[in-house]
């Protein structure tokens, strides 16, 4: 398998982000802290509320890209808007720093058979 390197919050990490049991944990952990956050809105007062997003967010992280990494991402400490950042970013994740990976290897390939197909033509 193939590692991806990506970058959340200007630190890198990297993960097998093509292969399908990854990507299914990414797919659900990003679904699990939304609804884990929203069940926040219930606690006893905001900072409790707070608390449970934020750890929600932390438990995504390190889901996502690996046991350890939201102590790196918030090693200056954690607060909402910062998390929130956090999320943001793991959820463009596929799209802005894997899909790019995939498409230039795609890339890659198809202008090699385009050129082996010109050569068996001639």
């Amino acid at each position: 398998m193939q590692l991806i390197r990506v970058t959340i919050k200007g630190k890198s990490f990297d993960g097998y982000f093509t292969n399908p049991d990854v990507l299914e944990r990414y797919e659900k952990a990003l679904d699990t802290a939304l609804e884990e956050a929203k069940k926040a809105n219930e606690a006893e007062n905001d900072s409790a509320a707070v608390r449970k997003q934020c750890e929600a967010i932390c438990k995504c992280a390190d889901t996502i890209l690996g046991e350890g990494s939201s102590c790196i991402l918030f090693e200056e400490g954690m607060d909402l808007l910062t998390c929130l950042d956090v999320y943001a970013e793991l959820c463009e994740m596929k799209e802005k720093q894997i899909v790019p990976v995939i498409n230039e290897k795609r890339v890659k390939y198809s202008m090699a058979r385009a050129r082996r197909e010109n050569k068996s033509i001639n």
